[in-house]
């Protein structure tokens, strides 16, 4: 019997905030007496929408495309009902637009649900977050940012709970340039903040950048490249440690050379990181031109550049070892398969592997 007196006060609390929310753009109109499955209906057709991307089933997509559509196409002149479900929010605070635009062939929906509903575009999640956050996290269509940015121009200086704007956001996660240019286009200053953990978008740019992105942000705020986050890294700091192309390496380095001298919080330099997370051989010569003294250096740990390539986790890269035993004399004593040896061994295998490489500089 309590279940159902549960369930009966649940529906009711629920028709009421659905109606106080409608009202609250209509002025007291006639209330709406659309059951609660049909104002929820939106916000599933929209999670549903975004699944089907990650499924990648193309002619799912089409189809919940077409549902959309046809959604806003029977409900459009009825404004009240309409309001309430396009401004009807989750558990999390979020929207049926904070899902669609996640979805990279969604431009058609978004632009239909902000020409009737444009309001949505200023709404955040509990975590602060716009539609326009999660699209430039997505940010792969020019079209979805632009048309979001139209509809809420300030949302581009808004920042979510850690702090982040859009333009972090579009330069986290394999960023697009169009976009990138777009955003910063639109809220210029936004190169120069940093978010809770102190990282510019340069710092993200760094994960997952192209080197045009890079560029583009280093061009706009030159000083970026010497600004650390809360971890004591710079952006070529990151840019190591994630094995960026050797382009993205190459213009940290000369934009600010002595980058290469400066070490992170755990005495790490930039060195250091691209030997023990793998960078390519070319990447690891690059940093070890601009500063030669960095493969005597140790870390917090009094590692060498040396034993970061020689760690167990990191991806073995014979070539990258060669590099820092070429030199005759070496007695430098490494862990390395369980065991200790000398440089001098290591060389004898790069040597009977791959042959003598040529030495550079001396250490």
């Amino acid at each position: 019997m309590w279940c159902i007196i549960y369930l009966k006060q649940t529906k009711k609390e629920v028709m009421a905030r659905i109606k106080r929310t409608a009202r609250n753009w209509t002025g007291g109109n006639a209330p709406i007496n659309e059951p609660r499955k049909s104002v929820r209906q939106l916000h599933h057709l929209c999670i549903r929408f975004m699944h089907n991307r990650n499924l990648g089933n193309l002619v799912a997509m089409v189809g919940k495309v077409n549902k959309l559509l046809g959604w806003f196409n029977r409900h459009k002149n009825d404004i009240v009902f309409f309001k309430a479900a396009t401004m009807y929010t989750d558990f999390d605070g979020r929207t049926g637009l904070h899902y669609i635009v996640q979805v990279d062939d969604s431009f058609q929906v978004i632009d239909t649900w902000l020409k009737y509903a444009p309001e949505t575009a200023q709404v955040k999640d509990k975590y602060d977050k716009l539609p326009l956050h999660d699209a430039c996290f997505h940010g792969f269509s020019l079209e979805k940012v632009m048309a979001l940015l139209e509809a809420y121009s300030k949302g581009v200086e808004e920042l979510d709970v850690n702090r982040n704007l859009p333009l972090h956001c579009a330069c986290s996660n394999g960023p697009s340039l169009e976009v990138v240019i777009a955003v910063l286009k639109a809220y210029p200053k936004g190169v120069e903040e940093t978010n809770v953990h102190g990282k510019l978008p340069l710092h993200f740019a760094c994960y997952h950048g192209s080197f045009e992105v890079v560029k583009v942000l280093i061009q706009a705020y030159p000083k970026g490249v010497e600004e650390r986050n809360d971890e004591g890294e710079l952006p070529l700091h990151i840019a190591c440690r994630n094995g960026s192309s050797l382009e993205v390496v190459m213009a940290l380095v000369e934009a600010y050379p002595k980058g290469t001298e400066e070490k992170s919080n755990d005495g790490d330099l930039p060195l250091h990181l691209a030997c023990y997370h793998g960078s390519s051989l070319e990447v690891v010569m690059a940093v070890v031109e601009a500063y030669p003294k960095g493969v005597k250096e140790t870390n917090l740990d009094a590692n060498l550049p040396l034993h970061c390539a020689c760690y167990p986790e990191t991806d073995f890269s014979i070539e990258v070892i060669s590099l820092f035993t070429a030199n005759e004399g070496s007695l430098i004593r490494i862990k390395f398969s369980n065991r200790d040896v000398s440089g001098s061994e290591i060389s004898n295998l790069v040597k009977s592997q791959i042959g003598d490489l040529p030495r550079l500089g001396n250490f």
